[in-house]
């Protein structure tokens, strides 16, 4: 018998747009560990979701996946079309949506986030003064107000975050946990690559 997932009332999704301008590759087929960062997350993920998707806008290139893959629908608009895809798909009222490009994701930090979850309420982490968009749960209304962003060429997520009921994680909320903030740490170079990497050996061998 297949184990309960934690969290079987939230669906999950994971962002994986495609190929990085700044990176000049693709942020999901980059190498970690066994196989790549996409592949590192969703197994992160697989435990506390029974429903599971990763959005992109080519399927074609993620049919290696036992995931499904939905893709985007509203072209040109980014991050704010992946997270509009991933609430119109979703079989359930709440997702927590990720980007693909999180190597030092860890399970407690998406606990933390999913523990607080509450109907119609964005549920966001606020870390170092910033909102965590793309770290967040998301009640699936809002696909309609992402799309009425996207048509009116406003591709700001905290918009779209702040358009209804929010509830904010601030960074005493993960430190107490005993999450450490380079959970949040993510990829726009090779150089933050190497750089996450040589993090995650020194705390490994620490």
């Amino acid at each position: 018998m297949a184990q309960r997932a934690e969290f079987p009332h939230i669906a999950a999704a994971v962002l994986a747009g495609g190929e990085s301008k700044r990176l000049g590759r693709d942020k999901a087929l980059l190498p970690w560990g066994r196989g790549t960062l996409l592949e590192h997350v969703v197994a992160i993920l697989r435990p506390l979701f029974d429903e599971l998707v990763v959005v992109s806008r080519d399927r074609e290139r993620l049919a290696h996946l036992d995931v499904p893959v939905v893709t985007d629908r509203l072209r040109g608009a980014h991050a704010l079309a992946g997270i509009h895809a991933a609430l119109s798909e979703a079989p359930r009222e709440l997702v927590f949506v990720c980007a693909c490009d999180l190597p030092l994701l860890s399970a407690d930090a998406v606990r933390l986030v999913c523990r607080h979850a509450a109907p119609q309420t964005v549920v966001v982490p606020r870390i170092g003064g910033r909102l965590e968009p793309l770290f967040a749960l998301y009640p699936r209304t809002l696909a309609s107000e992402a799309e009425q962003l996207a048509r009116a060429e406003n591709y700001r997520l905290r918009d779209l975050v702040t358009r209804g009921s929010m509830h904010e994680l601030d960074d005493t909320q993960f430190r107490d946990a005993g999450i450490p903030l380079d959970v949040f740490a993510n990829i726009n170079t090779i150089e933050d690559l190497e750089a996450v990497r040589s993090r995650h050996l020194a705390a490994s061998h620490g």
